[in-house]
């Protein structure tokens, strides 16, 4: 059953791409998860194969090449670089979305609704209001433009929580507090 549901999400997918149809339409989970050069991008994309996994869901990894990109040192892009083949070693795609929107999170946001995303997955040093660093600002700009989209924020100590006793890091979750916020609000 399961294969079939596949096949009709595929399906329309490649009808609502040839017909210029908005998404999503949600024949089943598909999730997006958002990263960049930060350390801690890693930890989140191992938390979206979890969630993927659950879920039964196909995932993209995506890094969005903007003008700053080319500002990032060796150093950065050599993280990025292992965060993009650490997520196809476990099973999702991955791939840079052109800087083409006035926003990162325009980008992200059409996107997702091109290829039929129901989640997307961001990571945040704080939770969302909380500073107003670039990823605070990616944060709240994909929740306010996301529509029917959901949106999971993941607390950087959530991120980080990769290591240690399963004790520890339900311990850690519970202090960072990971946050799913609804698509809209």
């Amino acid at each position: 059953m399961r294969r079939t549901a596949e096949r009709v999400d595929e399906q329309l997918l490649t009808h609502m791409q040839a017909n210029a149809i908005a998404g999503p339409w949600a024949a089943g989970e598909r999730i997006l998860v958002c990263i960049s050069e930060d350390p801690r991008a890693a930890g989140l994309v191992r938390y979206t194969k979890r969630l993927a996994d659950r879920l039964h869901a196909p995932w993209t990894a995506s890094a969005s090449r903007r003008r700053r990109s080319l500002q990032l040192t060796d150093e950065q892009r050599d993280r990025l670089a292992d965060t993009l083949r650490l997520a196809e070693a476990l099973g999702g795609e991955a791939l840079t979305i052109p800087g083409v929107g006035r926003r990162i999170a325009d980008d992200v946001i059409g996107f997702a609704q091109a290829n039929n995303v129901t989640q997307i997955i961001s990571g945040s040093r704080s939770a969302p209001g909380g500073s107003n660093s670039r990823a605070a600002r990616l944060v709240h700009d994909l929740v306010r433009r996301a529509g029917n989209i959901s949106v999971n924020v993941i607390a950087g100590e959530e991120l980080a929580a990769d290591s240690g006793s399963e004790e520890d890091r339900t311990l850690r979750r519970k202090r960072a507090g990971a946050v799913r916020l609804p698509g809209h609000i």
